[in-house]
């Protein structure tokens, strides 16, 4: 999907990243009929624009402006874990029986037909994009300290104030009730570390109970250098193990 419009520059644009939600499919049909609403705002406020043209009659410019109005429909673009890619100006993709299961991201958008078709960038738009990639163990795809990666986002850009506020303030109700509170801590920076250190001590601390007696047992007539340098020699090995396995 085009998404340019995030670097052009109109008279006012909100970005807001999303994180912590849950949605299910009946929430993605919810979804496209509240963006679907703002898409028939903007479509109203698009074609008000509209004049007479020369050698244009009355009738003629209600046909253009309702042909304005169509344009204005919630482009949707689905992409499953197979990079299988699903596209559909309706909502009935979300009720197809082929609709796919292993979903990574959903993309909404409002301005997607009038520019193909335009050609030109609608003077209001909204931009939603929600990304349900997985992710394996995290110190293997990512750094530690950085929060799980998600691009789930949304922007809306226009000409009246108004509109840009309201209507982000409708989509920040909709994903404000959806949201997983006791599940955001997870996904912070620097959790993974926390967690990582906490089991790293008790697996140091496990080795070193067990290899104690063994120490003891084996060195303990050879003299005490020998004995402690045997306890470095476990400790350093269990922990060098331990980081061998989550880095």
């Amino acid at each position: 999907m085009n998404v340019d419009f995030l670097q052009t520059s109109p008279s006012l644009r909100r970005f807001t990243p999303l994180r912590g939600y849950a949605v299910s499919k009946d929430d993605l049909n919810k979804l496209y009929r509240l963006l679907q609403d703002l898409a028939d705002e903007a479509g109203e406020m698009e074609v008000a624009t509209f004049t007479l043209m020369e050698n244009q009659t009355e009738e003629q410019l209600q046909q253009q402006i309702e042909n304005g109005k169509k344009l204005f429909r919630v482009f949707v673009q689905i992409e499953t874990e197979k990079k299988d890619v699903w596209s559909q100006s309706s909502e009935k993709i979300f009720s197809s029986t082929d609709f796919p299961e292993n979903i990574s991201r959903v993309e909404f958008d409002t301005g997607f037909t009038w520019l193909n078709k335009i050609k030109a960038e609608p003077k209001h738009r909204v931009f939603l994009l929600l990304d349900f990639r997985k992710y394996g163990a995290t110190g293997i795809t990512v750094q530690p300290a950085q929060a799980t990666p998600n691009d789930s986002q949304f922007t809306v850009s226009g000409e009246n104030s108004n509109w840009v506020h309201a209507a982000k303030s409708r989509i920040d109700n909709f994903f404000e009730t959806r949201k997983k509170e006791k599940r955001i801590w997870i996904h912070s920076e620097g959790t993974y570390d926390i967690i990582l250190m906490i089991v790293g001590i008790v697996f140091v601390a496990w080795t070193m109970s067990n290899a104690v007696p063994v120490i003891d047992d084996w060195f303990a007539k050879k003299g005490t250098i020998y004995v402690f340098a045997a306890y470095l020699f476990v400790f350093l090995l269990s922990l060098r193990f331990f980081l061998f396995m989550f880095n």
